[in-house]
């Protein structure tokens, strides 16, 4: 999902760029794309704050 948003792609070829290697079906995606839509933005960026700080640890070792 969070590919989809970032890319500005349509599920399905999300789901093939991240190549999981399982196919996942149009109902759940479009089902799961309904929920979080309105938390994308705070998802990715917790996700990001998130790298941001392991970056920083791993770059003062």
């Amino acid at each position: 999902m969070i590919i989809k948003e970032f890319e500005k792609l349509s599920l399905r070829t999300a789901e093939v760029r991240i190549k999981l290697g399982v196919r996942i079906d149009h109902t759940v995606l479009h089902f799961r794309e309904k929920k979080l839509a309105p938390y994308m933005e705070e998802i990715v960026n917790a996700i990001l704050r998130e790298l941001h700080k392991r970056i920083q640890k791993a770059s003062q070792i």
